[in-house]
């Protein structure tokens, strides 16, 4: 039964309702004041067989109103008001030591402990008020000893000053450790805030990622005499770029490969305005690319807010003739694998970004007939980066040996081996830009 009752006391702290921290004073008032009504009442008794009866008597009373003490903060888990009372009964138990205790002066390193107390019981300056409280007791019995009013201490006034130079030095190591401890508590505090933030920022990249990749075709398509498969990585989990392919009529196929500016969250969003006006634009009759690509200019100027640019291509195949009409907005050449010539082609296209002027003159068609067999290859600059950073060599030439290497596989395995040259960049988080290809090629 004993066993338990101990287990209880010192078990309860965990039913304190709080922060950790409470739960924690909790414990130590609990300890201490089971420890002081040990101390009291052992030293008591014994005092009182020596003979000290007002000393033995007082220690008796303060180890009793400990325990009452104890068993009031064990049914109202007032902390507060429990560790008022232990550190009063501390402060009345100081000075009889230094009255009657001419033979218990190891009585007195006990109340070394009362700063660590005071300051770690009753918090900022409540704390301070406790230690200067045991020190004026100390200055006002050693002022009235020396001029023999009332009391008289079995200690030297050398003993007296050491005591209390003794407690000032205790108490300014303890202030320290609270400035510290503040400091520690204050950095845990804006870590864990920070750490919250992140969570949160995680949660919102991430649901940015997965309505990102709805977006983006997931499945190779075939459509008419056009097969095509696309891949996309971006480098932090939201990217800014951004391809589609979709048929537009019966004979019509269009392709759009896009990378914005901006990065993260604020590049996809520009990549879900480029989308959404290009899948309500592009349907309509007669639109051609570079029309479209006007329309993509003037929408991303007129969003005052935006001071992001975007390098795109847009094309559009012809089933029965084979024919590609596109118009690039910065993006560079038209690339084509030509079954005839066995090899890559460039079709050189000079033009600006979309969302950079209002210009609009060098946003024009150029036409490309192809022949059954033929890949075009649109992807943006991440490819090519992570094509540099793998081989140390000229990144369009170890693409385009790639595709004349495997030009007469299917787009879906055209497209794996090149991923599959710059995986160990993409395994490795060595990538530093999002990464989109799409391979088309004509049946």
């Amino acid at each position: 039964m004993l066993k338990q009752l101990f287990h209880d006391y010192f078990s309860g702290g965990g039913e304190h309702p709080g922060d950790g921290f409470r739960r924690l004073k909790f414990t130590v008032v609990t300890v201490f004041s089971i420890i002081g009504t040990s101390f009291a009442l052992v030293i008591g008794t014994f005092n009182l067989f020596r003979h000290f009866f007002i000393l033995g008597g007082i220690e008796i009373m303060g180890g009793i109103w400990s325990i009452l003490n104890l068993i009031l903060l064990r049914r109202t888990k007032n902390i507060e008001f429990a560790s008022f009372v232990i550190l009063l009964l501390m402060l009345g138990l100081f000075p009889s030591l230094l009255l009657f205790g001419s033979d218990d002066k190891t009585g007195l390193f006990w109340f070394f402990t009362f700063p660590l107390l005071a300051l770690f019981l009753r918090d900022g300056w409540k704390g301070f008020v406790w230690i200067a409280l045991e020190i004026l007791v100390i200055v006002v019995l050693t002022a009235m000893n020396e001029l023999h009013v009332l009391v008289s201490i079995p200690y030297s006034v050398y003993e007296m000053a050491l005591l209390a130079l003794s407690l000032l030095a205790v108490t300014l190591i303890i202030f320290f450790y609270v400035l510290i401890k503040n400091e520690y508590l204050i950095l845990q505090k804006k870590r864990e805030d920070e750490r919250a933030e992140r969570r949160i920022l995680d949660d919102q990249f991430a649901i940015a990622e997965r309505i990102q990749r709805l977006l983006i075709p997931g499945e190779d398509r075939v459509f008419g005499r056009l097969s095509v498969s696309g891949f996309y990585k971006a480098a932090a989990g939201v990217g800014g770029d951004y391809y589609d392919f979709f048929p537009v009529d019966g004979d019509h196929v269009a392709v759009i490969m896009c990378d914005v500016s901006g990065k993260s969250v604020s590049g996809a969003f520009v990549m879900v305005n480029i989308r959404s006006v290009f899948q309500r634009n592009i349907t309509r009759e007669k639109m051609s690319p570079a029309a479209m690509v006007r329309i993509l200019n003037r929408a991303m100027l007129a969003d005052s807010t935006n001071d992001i640019f975007a390098v795109l291509s847009v094309f559009m195949f012809n089933h029965p003739t084979r024919t590609v009409v596109f118009c690039h907005a910065g993006y560079g050449p038209f690339v084509y694998y030509s079954v005839m010539e066995k090899r890559v082609v460039e079709v050189p296209f000079n033009s600006l970004p979309v969302g950079v002027i209002g210009e609009e003159s060098n946003y024009n068609n150029r036409v490309v007939r192809l022949e059954p067999g033929d890949i075009i290859l649109s992807y943006t600059d991440g490819l090519l980066d992570s094509f540099a950073k793998q081989s140390e060599k000229n990144d369009k030439a170890a693409l385009y040996r790639l595709v004349t290497e495997h030009a007469s596989k299917s787009p879906a395995r055209i497209k794996q081996a090149i991923i599959e040259e710059i995986d160990p960049l993409i395994a490795n988080r060595q990538q530093e830009d999002d990464i989109s290809l799409v391979v088309s090629k004509v049946l």
